[in-house]
């Protein structure tokens, strides 16, 4: 079977890294990807958002260099986390591990888009 996912797009807000209790670093964002074809109902591009965990060294990156709005490439798997929440409710959500992932924007870039963000 396969099991593979590349998706390139702007995160949506800055990524959140935290340990777990045996020490490894996992990061947490989202990217929006606008959809190459199709229109909403009213006209506009259609977006879709993605949930992304990234583990150690690559979490550590990501949480260090990424920020709300920078591009990213990623590349990894799908996965489904099923729980049980405390009233009894079965849950899932498909979150995307990324094996890899690429700065689609330079430095230079990054730099100009943070400081436009500043002025709004």
């Amino acid at each position: 079977m396969i099991n593979a996912v590349v998706l390139a797009g702007r995160l949506t807000k800055d990524p959140e890294m935290r340990y777990t209790d045996s020490g490894k670093a996992v990061t947490n964002f989202s990217i929006a990807v606008d959809r190459a074809f199709g229109r909403g109902e009213d006209g506009e591009k259609v977006t879709d958002f993605f949930d992304i965990v990234c583990w150690e060294k690559t979490a550590e990156l990501a949480a260090q260099y990424l920020t709300k709005g920078a591009k990213v490439g990623v590349t990894g798997r799908a996965q489904v986390n099923r729980w049980t929440t405390d009233e009894g409710q079965k849950r899932q959500r498909v979150e995307f591990v990324c094996n890899q992932l690429s700065f689609l924007e330079s430095k230079a870039e990054r730099e100009q888009r943070e400081e436009e963000a500043e002025h709004e």
